[in-house]
Protein backbone atom coordinates (compact mmCIF):
# COMPACT_ATOMS: atom_id res chain seq x y z
CA UNK A 1 0.00 0.00 0.00
CA UNK A 2 1.69 3.10 -0.88
CA UNK A 3 1.84 6.24 1.25
CA UNK A 4 0.01 9.59 -0.21
CA UNK A 5 2.47 12.44 0.23
CA UNK A 6 2.00 14.66 3.01
CA UNK A 7 0.64 18.18 2.17
CA UNK A 8 3.34 21.20 2.59
CA UNK A 9 3.02 24.46 2.66
CA UNK A 10 4.20 27.78 4.05
CA UNK A 11 1.86 30.64 4.44
CA UNK A 12 3.69 33.89 5.01
CA UNK A 13 1.44 37.02 6.52
CA UNK A 14 2.10 39.98 3.86
CA UNK A 15 -0.16 41.89 4.77
CA UNK A 16 1.43 43.93 7.31
CA UNK A 17 2.39 46.17 4.12
CA UNK A 18 6.15 44.58 4.32
CA UNK A 19 7.96 44.29 0.77
CA UNK A 20 11.21 43.07 -0.77
CA UNK A 21 14.07 42.02 2.13
CA UNK A 22 11.26 42.43 4.72
CA UNK A 23 9.20 40.16 2.64
CA UNK A 24 11.76 37.58 1.81
CA UNK A 25 13.22 37.72 5.58
CA UNK A 26 10.31 36.11 6.38
CA UNK A 27 10.03 33.19 3.89
CA UNK A 28 13.57 32.46 4.59
CA UNK A 29 12.44 32.44 8.58
CA UNK A 30 9.52 30.45 7.66
CA UNK A 31 11.70 27.76 5.12
CA UNK A 32 14.64 27.60 8.16
CA UNK A 33 11.79 26.70 10.61
CA UNK A 34 9.82 24.42 8.35
CA UNK A 35 13.38 22.71 7.88
CA UNK A 36 14.35 22.34 11.15
CA UNK A 37 11.10 21.06 12.41
CA UNK A 38 9.12 18.85 9.76
CA UNK A 39 10.32 15.06 10.16
CA UNK A 40 11.55 15.21 13.83
CA UNK A 41 10.59 12.76 16.38
CA UNK A 42 8.96 14.12 19.59
CA UNK A 43 9.19 11.55 22.56
CA UNK A 44 6.05 12.06 24.99
CA UNK A 45 5.28 10.06 27.82
CA UNK A 46 7.41 7.22 26.65
CA UNK A 47 5.72 7.25 23.07
CA UNK A 48 7.16 8.68 20.24
CA UNK A 49 5.52 10.92 17.75
CA UNK A 50 6.62 11.67 14.18
CA UNK A 51 5.93 16.05 12.98
CA UNK A 52 4.51 16.74 10.23
CA UNK A 53 4.56 20.59 9.49
CA UNK A 54 1.38 21.54 7.32
CA UNK A 55 1.46 25.54 7.71
CA UNK A 56 3.33 28.33 9.16
CA UNK A 57 1.69 31.86 9.59
CA UNK A 58 4.57 34.00 10.61
CA UNK A 59 3.93 37.58 12.06
CA UNK A 60 6.12 39.94 13.91
CA UNK A 61 4.74 39.07 17.75
CA UNK A 62 3.46 35.60 17.44
CA UNK A 63 4.05 32.86 14.71
CA UNK A 64 1.15 30.10 14.38
CA UNK A 65 2.00 26.14 12.73
CA UNK A 66 -0.59 24.01 11.88
CA UNK A 67 1.16 20.30 11.84
CA UNK A 68 0.32 16.69 12.79
CA UNK A 69 1.94 14.32 15.24
CA UNK A 70 1.99 10.91 13.86
CA UNK A 71 2.89 7.93 16.55
CA UNK A 72 0.37 5.23 18.48
CA UNK A 73 -1.96 6.96 16.90
CA UNK A 74 -2.94 10.34 14.58
CA UNK A 75 -2.89 13.65 16.11
CA UNK A 76 -3.69 17.48 14.15
CA UNK A 77 -2.35 20.24 16.28
CA UNK A 78 -2.06 24.33 15.98
CA UNK A 79 0.94 25.92 18.03
CA UNK A 80 0.91 29.69 18.81
CA UNK A 81 4.87 29.92 19.54
CA UNK A 82 6.39 33.76 20.27
CA UNK A 83 9.71 32.73 19.62
CA UNK A 84 11.32 30.85 16.45
CA UNK A 85 13.94 28.49 17.39
CA UNK A 86 12.91 24.62 16.62
CA UNK A 87 13.91 23.68 20.04
CA UNK A 88 11.69 26.24 21.83
CA UNK A 89 9.12 24.96 19.24
CA UNK A 90 9.28 21.34 20.35
CA UNK A 91 9.14 22.19 23.55
CA UNK A 92 6.13 23.52 23.14
CA UNK A 93 4.30 21.00 21.60
CA UNK A 94 6.00 18.63 23.86
CA UNK A 95 4.27 20.42 26.72
CA UNK A 96 1.04 20.37 24.63
CA UNK A 97 1.17 16.04 24.42
CA UNK A 98 2.14 16.24 27.88
CA UNK A 99 -1.27 18.16 29.17
CA UNK A 100 -3.20 16.86 26.29
CA UNK A 101 -6.42 14.60 27.26
CA UNK A 102 -5.60 11.10 26.45
CA UNK A 103 -7.99 9.86 23.12
CA UNK A 104 -8.17 13.74 21.61
CA UNK A 105 -7.92 13.85 17.90
CA UNK A 106 -6.60 17.35 18.13
CA UNK A 107 -3.71 19.02 20.15
CA UNK A 108 -3.95 23.24 20.67
CA UNK A 109 -0.58 24.39 22.44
Amino acid sequence: MSREAEPRAVKIDASSGGQGATERSRVGAADQLFAALDGQIISAHGESWELRIFGIYLKPDRSWLQFRLSGPEQIDGVAAVECREAEWVLQRIRGGLDRRVSGSPTLVC
